[in-house]
């Protein structure tokens, strides 16, 4: 804020996170972007020769890649990988998720007797209650509601108890309704429902996760030129998974430094895809 010395506890883009991935792939002139194409397959272009890089089947299609980042969820990653690192495949595949719900309910502010000073609530384990925090998205983040308004948005699902997840969309917001009575006194009619489910969404780092991790990197010794990165690895904060992804971006230009010096870069072109193939 303007005048404040310290900076706020927590920043975003205005517009939202999707305004980063735009920004990104905007700046990405002197490559090809596909969207909207789900990757089936991962296999070696040669299996005689590492080197020789590998083949990406598409819907629709195939890519000839000299390197790849899979910046997948953990079991997605496995899927991918299982012909060319079937070690790493079997580790990857033992890293467990969780699956989530979030509940948003937008309310007039003179619905709400709570002064919302804050950013919302946790609640700890072994209470009995089936939501797991609240986050008062209109204190956190300002323009998220309309003047005279707020937004609330709940989460259900945590390691050990997914039941939540089973209840049907209305259930889950009479749920949540009828437990921010209890906690806020919100008594009204909400003017705003929405509902997302996330499933096998939030990875969980357990006793061993690094271990566990060490034994994945080194599977992938035998996968030159394939990098991880993502949420399920080393931090699942959005600065974890930036920092990750500049991680794998070094060791795939360190990959192609050795298969060709920097000086004969430009004989790179962009990927192609051969449709049909």
């Amino acid at each position: 804020a303007a005048g404040n010395s310290r900076p706020p506890m927590f920043l975003t883009l205005r517009g939202g996170v999707g305004v980063l991935v735009d920004r990104l792939a905007a700046s990405l002139t002197a490559t090809t972007i596909l969207t909207g194409r789900p990757v089936r397959a991962i296999a070696r272009t040669d299996h005689a020769n590492p080197r020789d890089g590998y083949t990406v089947h598409l819907d629709g299609g195939v890519l000839r890649a000299d390197a790849l980042i899979l910046a997948t969820p953990a079991p997605a990653a496995a899927d991918l990988l299982s012909e060319v690192s079937p070690q790493a495949a079997t580790l990857l595949r033992q890293i467990p998720y969780v699956s989530t719900a979030v509940v948003a309910l937008g309310y007039h502010r003179s619905d709400v007797v709570s002064p919302m000073r804050g950013h919302g609530f946790v609640v700890a384990r072994g209470e009995e209650v089936r939501i797991s925090a609240c986050t008062w998205a209109s204190s956190k983040w300002p323009g998220c509601a309309p003047p005279d308004h707020v937004l609330l948005r709940c989460y259900l699902g945590k390691a050990g108890d997914e039941s939540a997840l089973d209840l049907d969309d209305g259930a889950l917001v009479a749920l949540v309704r009828h437990e921010l009575r209890a906690i806020m006194g919100i008594a009204a009619e909400p003017a705003l429902v929405r509902v997302y489910r996330w499933k096998a969404a939030m990875p969980q780092y357990l006793v061993g996760h690094l271990r566990r991790l060490e034994a994945i990197e080194a599977a992938m010794a035998g996968a030159p030129g394939i990098a991880l990165a993502g949420a399920a690895y080393r931090g699942v904060g959005i600065p974890d998974c930036v920092r990750q992804g500049i991680e794998a971006a070094a060791r795939v230009v360190d990959h192609l430094e050795i298969l060709s010096p920097p000086d004969c870069w430009p004989l790179f072109s962009s990927p192609t895809l051969h449709v049909g193939d």
